[in-house]
């Protein structure tokens, strides 16, 4: 009787031994299993990047314009207008050479084909191929200020033979003077794999001149349907007012871009934008 009580209660404890073995082992490869989840979910959410990175913030600044209430799904989603409106945007008075030839004292300057397309894919990326003849006629906004006065770009010809366009400055609508408005704002961004999304926050305003004073009503949509605010300054007191979207970001919409990894250049270019 004694020899099988120490036979039992020799299997009781190879028994409890056993299962605290499977337990402990359970444990382990259960909190691997929740590391491993864990690590995994970070990877797919991205990493956190600074909200003025170099690998897009300039991207995202030339195109903010063109994004700010149309869904652009890729770089065939902008216009040749647009396109050149793009180019304007980057090219300074030192990428124009003064041609001799005039019309009513305002010089024709040439534009080299190559400096068009390099701007373009910095922004689309290096397989990024245009018709150069198709800017031929256009009118797009630059930031030459040649002449004393902000410029137009108008493309009058392209010579396929040197590769250049040449084109005319046509003196740019003055803007009237008013509050200072910031429309847009980045809110954050993040890399996924090889892909930079950026979130920002817009409003959409429309003024009215009343004469003594003007009125801004600030909305948080395109259509201009969902009304925010309405701020109404003395036009002597426009110069020291802003209205910026910081206020109303928690109303405003949300634009989504995505800029994707060039690996034949090493650096990022837009991909889409979605409102």
């Amino acid at each position: 009787m004694r020899d099988d009580k120490k036979k039992f209660s020799g299997v009781f404890i190879m028994i409890v031994g056993i299962l605290i073995i499977c337990v402990g082992v359970g444990m382990y490869f259960s909190h691997s299993n929740d590391s491993s989840r864990k690590k995994g979910e970070e990877k797919e959410k991205g990493e956190k990047i600074e909200v003025d990175d170099a690998r897009f913030i300039s991207l995202y600044n030339g195109l903010k314009d063109f994004c700010y209430a149309v869904v652009r799904i890729d770089n065939k989603s902008f216009s040749k207008a647009e396109y050149l409106s793009l180019v304007g945007k980057d090219i300074t008075d030192s990428d124009i050479v003064r041609t001799d030839e005039a019309v009513d004292g305002d010089f024709y300057y040439t534009l080299s084909g190559s400096k068009v397309l390099s701007i373009l894919q910095k922004y689309f990326g290096s397989s990024f191929t245009i018709d150069k003849n198709s800017l031929v006629g256009l009118t797009g906004s630059s930031n030459i200020g040649l002449n004393g006065r902000k410029n137009d770009i108008n493309v009058i010809s392209y010579d396929s033979g040197t590769d250049n366009y040449k084109i005319a400055l046509v003196a740019a609508l003055e803007e009237e003077a008013g509050a200072k408005i910031n429309e847009q704002m980045i809110t954050s961004a993040v890399l996924k794999k090889n892909s930079i999304i950026v979130e920002a926050k817009a409003i959409y305003i429309d003024s009215t001149d009343f004469g003594e004073e003007v009125e801004y009503n600030i909305y948080a949509d395109t259509s201009k349907n969902d009304l925010l605010d309405t701020k109404k300054y003395a036009h002597k007191d426009l110069a020291s007012k802003t209205i910026s979207v910081e206020k109303y970001k928690d109303k405003a919409t949300t634009i989504m871009y995505q800029f994707d990894l060039d690996k034949a250049s090493n650096s990022y270019y837009f991909a889409n934008s979605m409102l």
